[in-house]
Protein backbone atom coordinates (compact mmCIF):
# COMPACT_ATOMS: atom_id res chain seq x y z
CA UNK A 1 0.00 0.00 0.00
CA UNK A 2 1.26 3.45 -0.92
CA UNK A 3 2.07 5.84 1.90
CA UNK A 4 1.48 8.92 -0.23
CA UNK A 5 -1.36 11.17 0.92
CA UNK A 6 -4.49 11.51 -1.17
CA UNK A 7 -4.93 14.72 -3.15
CA UNK A 8 -7.52 15.98 -5.64
CA UNK A 9 -7.30 15.36 -9.37
CA UNK A 10 -5.79 18.34 -11.25
CA UNK A 11 -8.74 18.51 -13.68
CA UNK A 12 -10.78 21.67 -12.93
CA UNK A 13 -13.86 20.84 -10.87
CA UNK A 14 -12.98 17.17 -10.30
CA UNK A 15 -13.24 16.02 -6.67
CA UNK A 16 -11.73 12.55 -7.20
CA UNK A 17 -8.87 11.83 -4.79
CA UNK A 18 -5.68 10.23 -6.13
CA UNK A 19 -2.28 9.15 -4.80
CA UNK A 20 -0.11 9.10 -7.93
CA UNK A 21 0.08 11.27 -11.03
CA UNK A 22 -1.87 14.45 -11.66
CA UNK A 23 -5.22 13.13 -12.87
CA UNK A 24 -7.79 10.52 -11.91
CA UNK A 25 -8.53 7.68 -14.33
CA UNK A 26 -11.46 9.62 -15.82
CA UNK A 27 -9.36 12.69 -16.67
CA UNK A 28 -5.97 11.11 -17.34
CA UNK A 29 -4.91 12.11 -20.88
CA UNK A 30 -4.70 9.29 -23.38
CA UNK A 31 -1.15 8.45 -24.41
CA UNK A 32 -0.14 9.93 -27.73
CA UNK A 33 0.33 7.04 -30.11
CA UNK A 34 1.00 7.01 -33.80
CA UNK A 35 -0.14 3.54 -34.82
CA UNK A 36 1.06 4.12 -38.39
CA UNK A 37 4.66 4.82 -37.36
CA UNK A 38 7.03 1.84 -37.40
CA UNK A 39 8.76 0.81 -34.17
CA UNK A 40 12.12 2.45 -33.47
CA UNK A 41 14.10 -0.68 -34.37
CA UNK A 42 12.18 -0.95 -37.66
CA UNK A 43 13.28 2.65 -38.39
CA UNK A 44 16.93 1.68 -37.88
CA UNK A 45 17.47 2.72 -34.29
CA UNK A 46 19.36 -0.40 -33.33
CA UNK A 47 21.76 -1.35 -30.53
CA UNK A 48 24.59 0.53 -32.22
CA UNK A 49 22.43 3.70 -32.28
CA UNK A 50 21.70 3.32 -28.56
CA UNK A 51 25.46 3.12 -27.91
CA UNK A 52 26.21 6.17 -30.08
CA UNK A 53 23.37 8.14 -28.51
CA UNK A 54 24.56 7.28 -24.98
CA UNK A 55 28.15 8.23 -25.84
CA UNK A 56 27.00 11.52 -27.40
CA UNK A 57 24.77 12.52 -24.48
CA UNK A 58 27.58 11.94 -21.98
CA UNK A 59 29.79 14.33 -23.92
CA UNK A 60 27.07 16.85 -24.84
CA UNK A 61 24.62 16.90 -21.91
CA UNK A 62 23.23 20.40 -22.56
CA UNK A 63 20.83 21.54 -25.27
CA UNK A 64 23.03 23.04 -27.96
CA UNK A 65 20.31 25.36 -29.32
CA UNK A 66 19.63 26.76 -25.84
CA UNK A 67 23.36 27.24 -25.20
CA UNK A 68 23.69 29.22 -28.42
CA UNK A 69 20.91 31.50 -27.11
CA UNK A 70 22.64 31.89 -23.72
CA UNK A 71 20.32 29.52 -21.85
CA UNK A 72 21.57 26.48 -19.94
CA UNK A 73 19.14 23.57 -20.24
CA UNK A 74 19.72 19.83 -20.08
CA UNK A 75 19.28 17.95 -23.36
CA UNK A 76 16.54 15.31 -23.59
CA UNK A 77 17.62 13.63 -26.81
CA UNK A 78 20.07 13.39 -29.69
CA UNK A 79 18.81 14.79 -32.99
CA UNK A 80 20.01 14.09 -36.54
CA UNK A 81 20.70 17.43 -38.23
CA UNK A 82 20.13 15.95 -41.68
CA UNK A 83 17.33 13.39 -41.31
CA UNK A 84 18.17 9.79 -42.08
CA UNK A 85 15.25 9.80 -44.54
CA UNK A 86 16.96 12.66 -46.41
CA UNK A 87 20.31 10.90 -46.65
CA UNK A 88 21.80 11.94 -43.31
CA UNK A 89 24.33 9.60 -41.77
CA UNK A 90 22.91 7.82 -38.75
CA UNK A 91 26.17 7.40 -36.78
CA UNK A 92 28.17 10.41 -38.04
CA UNK A 93 29.01 12.71 -35.13
CA UNK A 94 28.90 15.71 -37.46
CA UNK A 95 25.19 14.94 -38.03
CA UNK A 96 24.26 14.88 -34.33
CA UNK A 97 23.13 17.60 -31.95
CA UNK A 98 21.84 17.43 -28.35
CA UNK A 99 18.47 19.13 -27.88
CA UNK A 100 15.84 19.66 -25.20
CA UNK A 101 12.24 18.74 -26.04
CA UNK A 102 11.09 22.28 -26.92
CA UNK A 103 14.07 22.91 -29.23
CA UNK A 104 13.55 19.54 -30.90
CA UNK A 105 9.89 20.43 -31.50
CA UNK A 106 10.94 23.79 -33.00
CA UNK A 107 13.23 22.03 -35.46
CA UNK A 108 10.43 19.70 -36.56
CA UNK A 109 7.48 22.11 -36.43
CA UNK A 110 5.62 22.26 -39.69
CA UNK A 111 8.06 20.03 -41.56
CA UNK A 112 6.27 16.69 -41.34
CA UNK A 113 7.83 13.42 -40.29
CA UNK A 114 11.62 13.34 -40.53
CA UNK A 115 12.01 17.02 -41.42
CA UNK A 116 14.64 19.41 -40.12
CA UNK A 117 15.29 23.11 -40.72
CA UNK A 118 19.02 22.83 -40.22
Amino acid sequence: MSSRPLRPCAHPGCTELIRDGRYCLTHKPAPAADNNRPASQERGYDTRWVQVRTWWRKRHPMCEDCLSAGVVRRADLVHHIVPISAGGERYDHANLVSLCGPCHAKRHRGLGEGGSKV
